[in-house]
C-alpha cells in the first residue's frame, strides 16, 4: 500500500497519507503510528518532528522512528532492507521511473549503515536518506528534481485536511462501557438474553458482544455508557439497568519494596504521561523473596490497561517495571485442577509433569503430559494435544479458562 512511504521515506506518516487514497489505508497508517507512540513512549513533539520531516535528536523520537521501519520491513533484524526500501519506494513512485531509479541509487549508498542500537540505526539511516536526497536535489514527496508543480503542493493541502478529519475522529473513541442487565424476579439468563434481543435492535447499540451472568444476568459490552438508556426504555420494568466502563488488572513487577502503596500511585500517575489524569484503584501488592522486590496489582479501565500491556513497563521511581495482565486464576498443588486449595481437594494426586499418580517431586519422566487436557479428553471426547506444560499458552484448557475469568472480570455483576 502505498501509505508505506511514511516510514521508508522519512516522511512518515504525512507523506503516507498523502499517497493513501483511501480512508481505510488512512486509519491504518494512524493506527501504526498510535501504536509505535505508546511502545516508544514518544512524545508529541517526537511526532510532529516526523510530520516535518526533521531529524530526530531525542531518543524516544528515534526509537519511534524505528518502530515504524520494523513495521513496514525497511529494517529487519537490525539490518536495513534494502530489497525492502526499494519495494516500498516503487509501490509509492508507481508509474514514475524516474523517481524509482533515483530513490533506488539512494537506498544502495545507504543500505550499508550500521549501529548495535537499532533505535540509532534508523536515525542513522534516515539521516543518510537526507543527505543523499539533498545530493541529488531530489524531492522525496513527489519523487522528482526540483518540483515545484503547484498541483503536488494542493495534493498534500487536500492530505492534511484528510490527516485532521481522521485523527479527530480517532481521538473521539471511549473506553468499551458494559451495560448489566439484571431481572427482577427469578429467572435464568437464557430468558433474559431472549428478552434483550427480542426488544432492542443490535444495530442502535453498536455492541461488541453480549455474554451471560450470574442469577440470570446478561452483559452487553457497547461502545458508549449512554446506551443505558436505551435499554432501559427496551426493557420495560421488568430488569435492572446498568452502565458500568469496563475495567482490567495489571500486575507491575520489579519494584523497590520499600515504597508504600501511595508511593507507588503517586509515581505511576506523575512518571507517566498516560496515566497522569486517570483512575488508578491499588488492589494488593507482595514481595517477592527470590528477586527482592514488590509486586503490586492496580485496575483502571480497561483501554489504558491495553495501552499499558502494548508499553510492556512503567516508570517507577528510578526504576522502569514490567508490566503484565494480572488472571487470578488459581491452580490446585494436588490434583492441578482449578479454582480450589489443595486443602479442599477430594480429587486423586497428579503429577504436574507426566501427570502420574504421584507428587511432582518425585517424578523421573521426561516426558510432558497435561492432566488436565487429558482428563478434557476422557470426559467430553476429545482429541486435545497433550503434550504441553500445564496451565501455559499452548494448553486449552488453560486458556479457555482465562478466558472465561477475563470476560466475568470485566462483567462485574456487584452492585
Amino acid at each position: 500500500m502505498k501509505l508505506l512511504y511514511s516510514a521508508s521515506l522519512s516522511l512518515v506518516i504525512l507523506s503516507s497519507f498523502c499517497w493513501a487514497f483511501t480512508q481505510e489505508e488512512i486509519e491504518i497508517s494512524i493506527k501504526v503510528k498510535d501504536e509505535c507512540q505508546i511502545r516508544t513512549q514518544a512524545t508529541d513533539e517526537d511526532v510532529n518532528n516526523q510530520l516535518e520531516m526533521k531529524l530526530h535528536k531525542t531518543r524516544s523520537g528515534k526509537c519511534f522512528l524505528s518502530c515504524l521501519q520494523e513495521y513496514y520491513k525497511i529494517v529487519v533484524d537490525h539490518k536495513v532492507s534494502a530489497d525492502g526500501f526499494k519495494l516500498i519506494a516503487a509501490q509509492i513512485y508507481e508509474g514514475n521511473e524516474e523517481g524509482i531509479a533515483i530513490f533506488s541509487e539512494m537506498v544502495d549508498e545507504c543500505h550499508t549503515v550500521t549501529d548495535p542500537d537499532k533505535c540509532e540505526l534508523s536515525a542513522k539511516l534516515m539521516e543518510c536518506i537526507e543527505k543523499a536526497a539533498e545530493n541529488r536535489n531530489f524531492d522525496r514527496n513527489t519523487g522528482t528534481i526540483e518540483n515545484n508543480n503547484a498541483a503536488n503542493l494542493r495534493r498534500v493541502e487536500i492530505c492534511d485536511e484528510k490527516i485532521s478529519n481522521t485523527t479527530k475522529k480517532s481521538r473521539k473513541k471511549k473506553s468499551d462501557a458494559v451495560i448489566l442487565i439484571k431481572p427482577k424476579k427469578n429467572q435464568n439468563s437464557d430468558k433474559t438474553e431472549d428478552d434483550v434481543k427480542q426488544n432492542i435492535n443490535p444495530q442502535s447499540l453498536k455492541f461488541s458482544k453480549i455474554c451471560k451472568g450470574p442469577n440470570g444476568g446478561v452483559a452487553i459490552v457497547c461502545d458508549e455508557k449512554l446506551i443505558e438508556k436505551i435499554v432501559k426504555e427496551k426493557l420495560s420494568d421488568g430488569y435492572n439497568v446498568q452502565a458500568k466502563i469496563v475495567r482490567s488488572k495489571i500486575k507491575i513487577v520489579g519494584i523497590d519494596k520499600l515504597l508504600s502503596s501511595d508511593e507507588i500511585l503517586s509515581a505511576i500517575k506523575n512518571q507517566n504521561s498516560l496515566l497522569e489524569s486517570s483512575d488508578i484503584k491499588f488492589i494488593y501488592s507482595y514481595v517477592v523473596k527470590r528477586t527482592n522486590t514488590k509486586s503490586v496489582v492496580i485496575e483502571m479501565d480497561s483501554e489504558l490497561a491495553r495501552k499499558c500491556l502494548n508499553i510492556g513497563e512503567l516508570k517507577i521511581m528510578w526504576k522502569k517495571c514490567h508490566v503484565y495482565k494480572q488472571i487470578s486464576l488459581y491452580s490446585c498443588y494436588k490434583c492441578n485442577g482449578f479454582n480450589h486449595k489443595a486443602s479442599q481437594c477430594k480429587n486423586e494426586k497428579s503429577c504436574r509433569q507426566c501427570a502420574g499418580n504421584h507428587d511432582v517431586k518425585q517424578c523421573d519422566s521426561d516426558e510432558l503430559i497435561c492432566i488436565n487436557c487429558k482428563i478434557a479428553n476422557k470426559n467430553f471426547g476429545l482429541k486435545l494435544n497433550l503434550n504441553h506444560k500445564l496451565n501455559s499458552n499452548q494448553c486449552t484448557v488453560y486458556k479457555n479458562k482465562v478466558q472465561a475469568l477475563e470476560n466475568q472480570v470485566a462483567f462485574d455483576f456487584s452492585d
